[in-house]
């Protein structure tokens, strides 16, 4: 309960346990929602550290307090007393093992961590107003409606016609070369055969 409530655990000539939690993830793309994890980290400490730390302890130890030592102090040596193959639990939170460098570390139990996946589509009423980001202004679905609404309706393109016209025009003056008399010499024979 100490480690939970308080978020970190001190356990001497071992490290400190600290409880860590990082928020919850929504990638929009994948259309997946990861729920709030929860881990429980060993960190290494110096021996310096617990010297002070001893220090702070019996500058206000009492007759329980005392006890409390006694026993956190067994449990820690138990835990540096692990081997490479042993592990020792800490109730239902995790277990403490030796890693292959032979170095103690914590590993919190799955079901502590609970990290859960939930697939999430985005629901968009017709008939509510949403709030959205259009590029940097915030604005809501009602305006966007109303903006798109009295933009003016898009004209059909007549640029097809334009190029009818301009094909029609060049077949005329090729036709026009041609039967004006001017072939002469230009393409193919010099003598006229009309």
């Amino acid at each position: 309960n100490y480690l939970l409530q308080k978020r970190y655990c001190t356990l001497p000539g071992v490290g400190q346990l600290l409880y860590v939690e990082e928020t919850q993830a929504i990638p929009q793309a994948d259309k997946i929602m990861f729920s709030r994890s929860q881990d429980i980290v060993l960190k290494q400490y110096d021996s310096e550290d617990y010297k002070t730390f001893f220090k702070s302890l019996k500058a206000c130890a009492t007759e329980a307090q005392s006890s409390v030592e006694i026993e956190m102090g067994s449990y820690c040596d138990r835990i540096l007393s692990l081997k490479l193959d042993e592990t020792l639990g800490l109730l239902t939170v995790g277990h403490f093992y030796r890693d292959p460098a032979g170095v103690v570390a914590f590993e919190a139990d799955v079901a502590f961590k609970k990290i859960t996946t939930l697939h999430a589509n985005r629901i968009v009423r017709a008939d509510a107003r949403h709030q959205m980001l259009v590029g940097d202004t915030a604005t809501n679905t009602e305006s966007m409606a109303a903006y798109y609404n009295n933009t003016a309706v898009n004209k059909k393109s007549w640029w097809w016609v334009a190029a009818i016209v301009i094909a029609l025009a060049a077949a005329g003056l090729v036709a026009a070369y041609f039967f004006a008399g001017f072939s002469n010499g230009a393409f193919g024979n010099a003598v006229s055969i009309f």
